[in-house]
């Protein structure tokens, strides 16, 4: 009785010997040959979902109550302070002495405050630019909307490259590191912006930005620091910084 119930295990792991000995062998084959498995190609993303996990990685602020905070703003070697107030729709009021001078200010201010609060959709309209071309930065995207020429690199859920262009020129935004929240989001650290003249494609400056960032409630991180270095091709290097203090929010700001 033994005998026959071991000769019939025997028999009945045949078909299931026989089916593992041939996955190893397609293993194999794939692995010599380079392609990929059937697993890895089920679990790559495609461009619209690589743009959409970049999008949803970035902190926002949601129900921004405002804020305000005072300033110490220093370019090259002239220092001016001020206080500024952002309103909970985004609107910003700044007290800087008349003249180009410190309009940097306002710019650099009004960019952080704008990608924050930025309630646009994910870019659907895209499709990968290069065929299986990962780099350390992730993939590279391209528009397909007429007439749209930008580009941007993915990797995880950082975009870690913007590249645009206009009729005089042309710039690219690339992202060395990110400020990670306590909420797994992230917030700009470093990257560099870079900017070409067109048509003779020679570089008129390179604009590296560092920032801080400071928590001051649930899930609301404010900017506490902003470090500019620009560089252009005669050798001339200009450094300018926002250093931000008493930040007050919503009722606190008078709001």
């Amino acid at each position: 009785m033994s005998e026959q119930m071991s000769l019939a295990g025997r028999h009945f792991h045949k078909p299931l010997r026989r089916s593992l000995l041939l996955a190893v062998a397609a293993l194999s084959v794939y692995t010599v040959l380079g392609l990929p498995s059937v697993t890895a190609a089920a679990d790559t993303p495609t461009a619209v979902e690589l743009m959409q996990q970049a999008h949803d990685g970035r902190a926002e602020w949601i129900r921004f109550p405002g804020f305000t905070a005072h300033l110490k703003c220093t370019s090259g070697t002239e220092t001016v302070e001020a206080d500024v107030t952002i309103t909970a729709d985004g609107r910003t009021t700044l007290n800087l002495p008349e003249g180009e001078q410190f309009q940097w200010v306002r710019r650099a201010i009004r960019s952080l405050v704008n990608h924050r609060i930025a309630s646009s959709p994910a870019i659907t309209t895209v499709e990968f630019a290069e065929e299986q071309a990962t780099t350390a930065q992730g993939r590279l995207l391209r528009s397909t909307a007429t007439g749209d020429q930008r580009k941007w690199r993915v990797k995880g859920d950082v975009m870690t490259e913007v590249h645009g262009a206009s009729a005089k020129d042309r710039f690219m935004i690339s992202v060395a590191d990110v400020f990670r929240t306590p909420e797994g989001k992230h917030l700009p650290k470093d990257f560099v912006v870079t900017t070409w003249n067109v048509p003779e494609n020679t570089i008129k400056s390179a604009r590296q930005v560092h920032v801080e960032w400071l928590r001051v409630e649930k899930e609301l991180d404010l900017p506490a620091r902003y470090l500019a270095v620009t560089t252009r091709p005669d050798g001339s290097l200009t450094a300018q910084q926002i250093e931000f203090s008493q930040h007050k929010t919503g009722s606190a700001a008078g709001k």
